[in-house]
């Protein structure tokens, strides 16, 4: 258990980093490459887990990345802490799903990811389905987490 908590510890740091490093790309203008930095994150937890802990921690400490960077980038741009980009593939998911729970329409890929970004500081619905989107991202990273925490404490 000691070596979770390190290991979360661990990747809680290197997610406010990494956050740090795409507020300054966004700062600067420059693309961001969310398939190549998704898999380098990715790649560099795998990697520290299979030297340093049980690999299957990987599925509750991607979730804990994903909620920290999300959480810290979204405090540096000023955003809502529950904001996902359109941009995003992984975020996408969220917004692609997240209208279901709630019984109205999904949004659909038809729309631009720029053209989502423009509209979102004017448009309530879409920051409503935005955001919406965002919390359900936190409740399965949160969920990942804490079942991971479960299975080492209970296996």
């Amino acid at each position: 258990m000691i070596a979770l908590i390190l290991s979360s510890i661990l990747v809680c740091v290197y997610a406010l980093m990494e956050a740090a490093d795409d507020f300054k790309q966004i700062l600067n203008d420059e693309e961001i490459n969310h398939k190549k930095q998704w898999i380098t994150r990715a790649a560099f937890v795998a990697t520290y887990l299979f030297f340093c802990g049980d690999v299957w921690w990987i599925i509750g400490l991607a979730g804990l990345f994903s909620a920290v960077f999300r959480w810290d980038l979204n405090g540096r741009r000023g955003k809502d802490w529950r904001y996902v980009s359109p941009s995003s593939w992984y975020d996408w998911q969220f917004i692609r799903w997240a209208p279901f729970f709630r019984g109205s329409n999904r949004v659909g890929r038809k729309v631009s990811a720029s053209f989502m970004c423009r509209v979102y500081a004017i448009n309530e619905h879409l920051q409503a389905s935005i955001h919406r989107a965002g919390l359900l991202a936190y409740i399965i990273e949160a969920l990942l987490f804490l079942g991971t925490i479960a299975i080492e404490l209970f296996a």
